[in-house]
C-alpha cells in the first residue's frame, strides 16, 4: 500500500509541475475551481467567520499560483467532545447513513440520515357498527357493601395523639445537632475531556479542488495518531482521497 501511494504521489507531482493552474472557471460543467475563485471564497470564508484566517505557511513550500499571504486557509482549536462511534449508533437508530451514486472509485454522496426501517403497526381491532345494539341498555349494579365498607373504614380511622409528635422546631441549643457541608474532590468521570483539531483548507491543483487537511490533539493537546483520528472520522469517509 505504501508503494502505491508513492508512485500515486509521484505521479501527482509530475502532472502538477508540467500543467498550469486553472484560471477560467469551470465549475458549473465540472465542479471544479479555478485558483482566482478559490482564492475569492476564502475572502468570503475570513470575513464570514471570524475564525478563518489566511495563512502564509512555510517559504520553502509555497505554491507560486497563490498569493505569498493566502497559501491556505486554518481554524484551529475546533472542539470535538464525542466520538463517530456514538453518533453512528444515532444514526443507525434514526436512519443509517447512505452513500448515493456510489461507483467503482467509491466516490457518492453521503446522505447521513436515511429512512428508519419501521414494523407496520397491526390494526386495530374496531367493532363494526353493525354489531353494536345501541337500543340495548343495561342499569347500573351498584354494590353496597363496597361504600359501606370505605364508609365504615372511614369512621374507625385512628386520629393520633399530638403527644406522639415530637416538636422539632423548639429544639434548645444544647441539644441541636450540628449541620454542615463536606466538600469533595469530583471522580474524574465527570470531567468532560474534550480532543481538539486544527481544519486547514489548501488548494489541489491536480483534482482543481479545495482539500481539507486535520491535525488532532489530545485533553493534554498532545498530537493525535492517525488510527485515533480516524475514530472521530465517519467510516464511510475513511480511506478517501
Amino acid at each position: 500500500m505504501q508503494v502505491k501511494q508513492k508512485v500515486y504521489e509521484l505521479y501527482k507531482g509530475t502532472v502538477e509541475r508540467v500543467t498550469g493552474p486553472r484560471t477560467v472557471s469551470a465549475f458549473l460543467e465540472k465542479g471544479v475551481l479555478s485558483v482566482p475563485e478559490f482564492i475569492l471564497a476564502g475572502d468570503n470564508l475570513v470575513s464570514k467567520c471570524p475564525t478563518w484566517s489566511w495563512e502564509a505557511g512555510d517559504p520553502s513550500k509555497r505554491k507560486p499560483y497563490l498569493p505569498p499571504d493566502k497559501q491556505f486557509l486554518v481554524t484551529r482549536n475546533v472542539p470535538c467532545v464525542r466520538r463517530a462511534v456514538s453518533l453512528e449508533e444515532e444514526y443507525d437508530a434514526a436512519g443509517a447513513e447512505v452513500v448515493l451514486g456510489d461507483d467503482e472509485d467509491g466516490e457518492g454522496w453521503l446522505a447521513t440520515h436515511g429512512v428508519q426501517a419501521s414494523k407496520p403497526e397491526e390494526e386495530e381491532d374496531i367493532p363494526s357498527m353493525d354489531t353494536l345494539d345501541i337500543g340495548k341498555t343495561e342499569g347500573i349494579n351498584s354494590i353496597p357493601s363496597y361504600f359501606s365498607a370505605g364508609k365504615k373504614a372511614e369512621e374507625e380511622e385512628d386520629i393520633p395523639d399530638m403527644d406522639t409528635y415530637e416538636d422539632t422546631g423548639n429544639d434548645s441549643v444544647a441539644t441541636a445537632q450540628p449541620s454542615y457541608f463536606v466538600a469533595e474532590e469530583p471522580e474524574d468521570d465527570n470531567i468532560l475531556r474534550t480532543r481538539t483539531y486544527d481544519v486547514s483548507i489548501t488548494y489541489d491543483k491536480y483534482y482543481q479542488t479545495p482539500r481539507v487537511w486535520l491535525t488532532g490533539y489530545d485533553e493534554s493537546r498532545m498530537p493525535l495518531k492517525p488510527e485515533l483520528v480516524f475514530e472521530d472520522i465517519s467510516k464511510t469517509m475513511r480511506g478517501r482521497r
